[in-house]
């Protein structure tokens, strides 16, 4: 019984597929350790893709957003392990500073995620009259700025 590169004899998976009269199921080493002929099945199941695909279409922009924010906050940590200071402090604060300067590009209009960050304070916690004065005195001092 010879067992393929990348796989190795488990236990019999739920639907018993059994290799070679060993009592167990040949698994993969590597992902989720499913069974070979499982995942073969399934994989060539019409039904399946098709649930796959329509679910994909569906929440194809939650997908690609949750993606992106992964990518960006796993960005955002790299950058922090190098510099050598890795606690949640340092990374909040990264963050916020990440925040801070995506919404500074804009100059005109002022988000409300950038003036709580500039305030650090949660979203639940800042009244809504509290951000427009805010919003108001930062137009304002970047008009003085200009002018100098």
């Amino acid at each position: 019984m010879d067992i393929p590169k990348g796989k190795y004899l488990g236990t019999l998976c739920k639907r018993g597929h059994e290799w070679e009269n060993s009592g167990g199921s040949l698994r993969y080493i590597n992902g989720n350790k499913g069974c070979v002929l499982c995942k073969k099945i399934l994989g060539q199941s019409p039904v399946a893709t098709a649930r796959v695909k329509v679910y994909y279409t569906k929440n194809r922009d939650n997908i690609l957003r949750s993606a992106r924010k992964k990518r960006r906050a796993m960005g955002i940590k790299k950058k922090i392990k190098r510099q050598g200071n890795n606690t949640k402090a340092s990374l909040r604060e990264a963050r916020r500073q990440f925040e801070c300067r995506r919404s500074c590009n804009d100059k005109t209009s002022m988000s409300d995620r950038y003036i709580r960050s500039l305030l650090k304070v949660r979203k639940d916690e800042m009244p809504i009259g509290l951000i427009q004065s805010k919003r108001e005195v930062l137009k304002l001092h970047r008009l003085i700025k200009e002018v100098e």
